[in-house]
């Protein structure tokens, strides 16, 4: 039967047949099944963000090895025999500016490639983890990310040589300069912000550090068009003109990069650009520099096999600041006090050794030295219980024994507050509320809606908690009132209907008082708006009459009264409050404390009459 990989399968390729090379399968005789010829299984495996380390066939394989005691089979990494002429430091200069956010980088140049289509077995392993095959350049890198976890990024040298007007190429990581910009390889042109890292030489940027690759110095296919984000050909989208040196046979000699990049920088590039990627997705959850090197050789090895060429002798590697290893002291004690259950050291030490981890026992205590590829291990007694929680899992949740507590609980203290907030939680559903609960952050825009333009701050907004890493453009600041939120839920309410009665109790951030940190106090705010009665089809909603003071009032008492609070002590006097209407306003202060603001909202933009309390 003829069938494409499609029907097969394989990838979702459906154009053509699957043709095999005869040199890979000549050891199969006619009849063998496709299956048992192609070797291949695909494991659909979900991974948690937590889980950078199996963000690659090389971190799976590390768990599954652990987990069934098996030897690990590791790809070689080491870095070939030069087969070329001169030296690397002849041909390329490499600075780095910034050493916090590039603690390392790499480089290693083959001469005299060609470009054309990759194996048969890339490919096939490429389709089968869903990336499509693009060029045999362009497929290690991908190739080798997934593989052992370590992205690579590859130039095509000869227009890093015309940039420099034929002089040595210096690659510079760098932040940028004001005005500078750059146009990745979907062809998109992104104006450069502050904090954004760059790979750059001296005649401009030439990508974004860790996130994508820039235009103008990409390798070039004969056939070649524009990508989109994860590598993909824009259909009937031709290279744009700018892209520095088109050459119809292709890239000739390619510069491939292996570094290691600040993970929180990363995490801001993505979150001002939007342009997530494979790569990204890993450095933004941290790869560790040691790994860089690996990587290196690793896809060096693979371009001499499938693209030819040679290499040339050397590697530049600069790595100003190494790491000092990770050592974790773990008393085997502490991992039975923590686990609950007596282990024994011969299998505790066996389990962190599968796992990677170096052991020296020391009578009762263990010097664990973490591997590189464990970044999420910490020191000290975080380190221990980090541990402690890799020999739980690898021992096995199911084999920890059941064990039946041996002394009564002691008393358990109440909560005044937590206890009071349920009261006032029951008591206001009780009197037909709904709660509601909005986001802790928000803007300083949205919150100056609440006070109307040339009028004083009756809330004092101001001095917000400023997040230094928001995950959304509206959501930069820590909230400083409920009453803001409360009545945007009310506003997009409003289209499908305007009877609401909504409360919310959460935290508030205010300015600090005293010390370092901000007041976090809890506040209750009250929205009541639209009919006084609930809607029927039996009732003339006509003659029905709109809330009013005297509704919410009323609310406030019954809350009162059930808080057991004396309704004689509340003393109610008119005031002004800038969010309400001039003359609608009430304070409540019981013994001499200000209780709360109740008033009329006229001004929230769009929003039908309401009345609050907060």
């Amino acid at each position: 039967m003829v069938c494409s990989e499609l029907e097969l399968g394989i990838s979702e390729e459906h154009e053509g047949v699957l043709l095999l090379d005869y040199a890979e399968f000549a050891g199969h005789t006619p009849g063998t099944p496709l299956q048992d010829a192609l070797g291949e299984v695909v494991l659909d495996i979900e991974l948690t963000p937590n889980l950078a380390r199996c963000f690659s066939i090389l971190g799976v394989a590390r768990e599954v090895a652990a987990l069934y005691s098996a030897p690990l089979h590791t790809p070689d990494t080491s870095l070939p025999v030069a087969n070329g002429a001169g030296h690397i430091n002849d041909a390329v200069h490499l600075e780095i500016r910034e050493p916090s956010l590039n603690p390392r980088f790499t480089l290693g140049l083959v001469q005299g490639v060609t470009v054309r289509p990759s194996p048969g077995w890339m490919q096939r392993r490429l389709r089968l983890i869903g990336q499509r095959p693009i060029n045999n350049l362009v497929d290690v890198t991908n190739y080798v990310m997934f593989e052992i976890g370590q992205p690579t990024h590859a130039f095509d040298y000869d227009i890093l040589v015309e940039r420099a007007e034929g002089n040595t190429p210096h690659i510079i990581t760098r932040l940028p300069t004001p005005g500078e910009h750059l146009t990745t390889l979907d062809g998109k042109v992104h104006p450069l912000e502050p904090h954004f890292l760059l790979v750059a030489d001296e005649a401009g940027p030439l990508s974004f550090a860790g996130v994508m690759g820039g235009l103008e110095s990409e390798v070039q296919d004969p056939t070649d068009h524009l990508l989109d984000a994860t590598g993909i050909p824009v259909e009937g989208e031709a290279l744009p003109h700018g892209k520095a040196s088109a050459r119809p046979q292709g890239t000739q000699n390619v510069l491939l990069e292996a570094a290691a990049w600040d993970n929180i920088n990363v995490r801001k590039v993505l979150s001002s650009t939007k342009m997530h990627s494979e790569a990204s997705a890993r450095f933004s959850r941290g790869v560790h520099p040691a790994l860089a090197l690996q990587g290196l050789g690793r896809g060096l090895r693979l371009l001499l096999e499938v693209s030819g060429g040679t290499l040339v002798p050397g590697v530049l590697d600069e790595y100003p600041q190494p790491p000092d290893p990770v050592v974790v002291e773990l008393p085997v004690t502490e991992v039975r006090r923590l686990l609950g259950f007596d282990i024994q050291q011969a299998e505790i030490v066996s389990i962190l050794r599968r796992l990677g981890f170096a052991v020296v026992e020391d009578s009762g205590n263990l010097l664990v030295t973490v591997p590189a590829h464990r970044l999420d291990i910490g020191t000290g007694v975080i380190g221990q219980a980090d541990l402690v929680e890799d020999i739980a899992r690898v021992y096995g949740y199911n084999r920890i024994p059941d064990t039946q507590i041996r002394d009564m609980l002691p008393p358990q203290h109440s909560n005044p507050a937590l206890e009071r907030e349920e009261a006032a939680r029951d008591l206001l559903v009780g009197a037909g509320l709904r709660e509601v609960i909005s986001y802790r952050l928000t803007t300083p825009e949205r919150e100056a809606r609440l006070v109307p333009s040339g009028q004083s701050d009756s809330w004092g907004l101001g001095h917000y908690i400023t997040l230094a890493n928001p995950i959304a453009s509206d959501k930069t600041v820590m909230r400083q009132t409920l009453l803001a939120g409360l009545l945007e839920i009310a506003e997009l309410n409003a289209r499908f209907q305007t009877r609401q009665n909504l409360f919310e109790i959460g935290t508030v951030y205010l300015p600090a008082q005293n010390g370092p940190l901000p007041e976090e106090p809890r506040r209750l705010a009250i929205l009541m708006m639209g009919q006084r009665q609930q809607p029927a089809w039996q009732r003339d909603l006509r003659q029905s009459q709109n809330m009013d003071f005297f509704d919410l009032k009323g609310v406030v008492e019954a809350l009162l009264v059930g808080l057991q609070l004396p309704t004689e002590a509340v003393q109610i006097a008119a005031t002004e409050h800038s969010s309400f209407h001039p003359g609608r306003v009430l304070s409540c202060v019981w013994l001499g404390r200000l209780l709360a603001s109740l008033g009329r909202c006229t001004r929230w933009c769009g929003a039908p009459l309401a009345w609050a309390w907060t």
